[in-house]
């Protein structure tokens, strides 16, 4: 018997080991465009330097598809990075993200994680 309570031991300790806040350092918050998916991002891309707002329906209208493209407030794991898109107003990298929550004020409302994919500005220095 206390080689079962030992092994139930082990494995709740690697289960709260595995849910530790490691990972939390990790999640990003931030209000960002996300799309589900990556050509419906590089397309917002091409449209994104006009109006934000715009350029979502814009992407929802050629998909027929509402839902296609959304600007929220999300907690999200950032991914790999896919390309890089210059404005003139900013730079950014298109990654898939992995969204985990969505932000209520200052908390976060923990979501099914989900894959999408993002518009993230990249804070440039002049040289």
């Amino acid at each position: 018997m206390n080689s079962r309570i030992g092994v139930a031991s082990f494995f709740g300790l690697m289960a709260l080991l595995q849910t530790a806040p490691a990972l939390a350092a990790d999640v990003e918050t931030s209000v960002v465009p996300v799309c589900a998916t990556q050509k419906q991002v590089e397309r917002l891309a091409g449209l994104f330097a006009y109006n934000t707002k715009s350029a979502v329906h814009a992407v929802n209208v050629e998909t027929q598809n509402p839902h296609a493209c959304g600007i929220a407030n999300v907690a999200f794991l950032r991914g790999g990075r896919i390309g890089t898109v210059r404005t003139q107003e900013a730079t950014f990298e298109i990654v898939e993200v992995l969204v985990v929550g969505t932000v209520l004020g200052d908390s976060i409302m923990a979501a099914k994680p989900v894959i999408c994919f993002s518009l993230l500005k990249i804070e440039e220095r002049a040289v």
